[in-house]
């Protein structure tokens, strides 16, 4: 099971009543810290996985469907990131079920913000990045809380040596 800590903005978007608070289980990619941000005019969903720092960037639309759009943006930056295709889909498939949560971890949410202003510059310079582009750029961002690793590369150390992988 995935959590997926909402900051206020998502959560009332959601329209979920106040959330509480939930201790990590401490799992590989299955503790999120998750907020609405705008790129060039459009509303965006970043996740940041709290742990490796890896991000997911979707459309905020159809919130309903947020659950399986998150899963599917992961299969596909795993696989781009060069993680067999069994073990994507596994982790993949435990964000198809979450629990929503209230963001808990102020360093999770000082890389968001972070995250959401590298985005915001990304947005302004003329070309239009697709999301995968959106997140091939944060997977290569070094980061101070993994060390100034890329949450890309840290995440697939991780993933090699991850006791629950599929």
């Amino acid at each position: 099971m995935v959590h997926i800590r909402c900051t206020e903005r998502l959560r009332k978007r959601l329209r979920l009543a106040p959330l509480p608070k939930v201790p990590s289980q401490g799992l590989l990619l299955s503790e999120w810290h998750a907020n609405v941000i705008t790129v060039d005019k459009f509303p965006l969903v970043l996740a940041v996985e709290d742990r490796t720092r890896l991000s997911l960037v979707v459309r905020a639309r159809d919130l309903p469907r947020l659950p399986q759009r998150l899963a599917s943006a992961l299969h596909d930056l795993l696989i781009r990131l060069g993680v067999a295709e069994e073990m994507a889909l596994g982790y993949a498939a435990r964000m198809t079920e979450l629990t929503w949560s209230a963001s808990t971890d102020r360093s999770v949410l000082g890389t968001m913000n972070d995250f959401a202003s590298l985005l915001k510059w990304l947005g302004a310079q003329g070309s239009r990045p697709s999301l995968e582009d959106m997140m091939d750029y944060l997977a290569d961002v070094p980061t101070g809380p993994i060390g100034m690793d890329s949450p890309g590369q840290f995440t697939v150390a991780a993933i090699r040596f991850d006791p629950k992988a599929n």
